[in-house]
C-alpha cells in the first residue's frame, strides 16, 4: 500500500500548503503566498531598484530584465493562482527574482486586463510582499494613475494634447498630480520596453509594476 502524502505546513501561518508542480513551489491559500518567499522582518530597498535604468524584454510567460549595459539582473514569471484565492481580479501574479532566484517583488492582476473596455488594477508588492502601490488603468478615459498604500492618487500619467498618436502608444511619462513639473518616471516601447526613473522620490517597485502591466494591458 502506498502512505499517504505528507502534508507540508506553510512557514508563514503554518496551515497545509499545496504543491505546484508547474512553478516547482507549494502555495498557501490561508495567507495566499508561495514557499520561496522570504520571511521579512525588516525591508530595505534592494541594490538591484537602486539603479536609474532599466530595459526589458517581453515574453509569453517571462519577462527578463536587464541594466543600461545590457546585462540580465533579473526576471520575472508569471503564475497562475486562480484556484488557490478568493479574489478573482487578482488571480495572476508575477514574480520578480534575481540572479540566484531569490524573489524581490511581485506584481497581482487578472486575466480580464486584456479586455480593454473594462478597467483594470495592478497591485504591486515588495520582496516581504508589502503592499507598495496599485497601478490603476480606466478604460473609458484611457487614464493612467498610481494609488499609494494608504489609497492616495501618487502619480498620474502626463499625456502631452501635441503628441501624435503613435507616440502617445510607445511614451509614457508619469508625473506628481499636483505639480506636474515633477517628472517621477518615463517608460517606452521600443524592441521591448525602457522604464528610467527620474525622481528621487519614485518608488522603483511601482516602475517595474508598470512595465508589467503597460505590456499586459496593450500588447499581449
Amino acid at each position: 500500500m502506498f502512505g499517504k502524502k505528507k502534508k507540508i505546513p506553510c512557514k508563514f501561518c503554518g496551515k497545509n500548503v499545496h504543491h505546484l508542480k508547474q512553478y516547482n513551489d507549494s502555495f498557501c491559500s490561508e495567507c495566499e503566498r508561495f514557499q520561496s518567499e522570504d520571511l521579512v522582518k525588516e525591508i530595505k530597498l534592494l541594490p538591484i531598484f537602486k539603479l536609474k535604468t532599466y530595459n526589458f524584454a517581453a515574453q509569453k510567460y517571462t519577462y527578463i530584465v536587464y541594466n543600461s549595459l545590457g546585462s540580465k539582473i533579473a526576471f520575472a514569471e508569471k503564475r497562475d493562482v486562480t484556484k488557490f484565492v478568493s479574489d478573482k481580479n487578482y488571480n495572476i501574479r508575477y514574480y520578480f527574482f534575481n540572479d540566484v532566484n531569490r524573489v524581490i517583488g511581485s506584481i497581482d492582476g487578472s486575466s480580464l486586463v486584456l479586455d480593454t473596455t473594462r478597467d483594470a488594477t495592478w497591485k504591486v508588492y515588495d520582496y516581504g510582499r508589502n503592499l507598495r502601490a496599485e497601478i490603476r488603468h480606466l478604460a473609458e478615459s484611457d487614464t493612467w494613475e498610481i494609488i499609494d498604500a494608504s489609497g492616495k492618487i501618487i502619480a498620474i500619467r502626463d499625456v502631452d494634447a501635441s503628441q501624435s498618436l503613435q507616440k502617445k502608444m510607445r511614451e509614457f511619462t508619469f508625473v506628481n498630480p499636483e505639480d506636474k513639473e515633477e517628472i517621477f518616471f518615463q517608460a517606452k516601447r521600443k524592441a521591448g520596453f525602457s522604464l528610467q526613473l527620474i525622481s528621487e522620490t519614485v518608488d522603483p517597485h511601482i516602475g517595474w509594476g508598470f512595465i508589467i502591466a503597460l505590456h499586459q494591458r496593450l500588447y499581449a
